[in-house]
């Protein structure tokens, strides 16, 4: 039987000023990172509402400092929508959320969850 912890919701900060806590697609984002160290699967999610044009990516690190390895991309389209990338098994420690604006405007909300069985 498996494990299924609750989803837990990841802050998002300003890519350009790291400690500041922001939501708003008007800039460059990421989110708090979530460890996959112990699981072999995951589950990411980005919801974003408002018409922000730019890219949501699923980012991978080994060390939680350096995230280039990029799992999975997405462009936003300037429209609301939402990004679910589900794995079974990667190699990479640690994932997060990027988005890299633009143009336009909106709201980012990011959650991620695992699962052992």
């Amino acid at each position: 039987m498996g494990f299924y912890p609750v989803v837990k919701t990841l802050a998002t900060y300003k890519t350009a000023s790291p400690t500041v806590p922001s939501a708003a697609m008007t800039e460059s984002l990421f989110s708090e990172s979530f460890p996959i160290l112990t699981t072999n699967q995951f589950l990411a999610q980005a919801f974003w509402s408002g018409s922000p044009v730019g890219t949501i990516s699923i980012m991978g690190s080994q060390d939680n400092i350096t995230f280039n390895a990029t799992l999975y991309s997405i462009e936003t389209g300037g429209v609301e929508n939402d990004l679910t990338f589900d794995t079974f098994g990667t190699s990479v420690m640690w994932v997060r959320i990027d988005y890299t604006f633009t143009s336009g405007t909106g709201a980012l909300v990011c959650s991620a969850s695992t699962k052992v069985s």
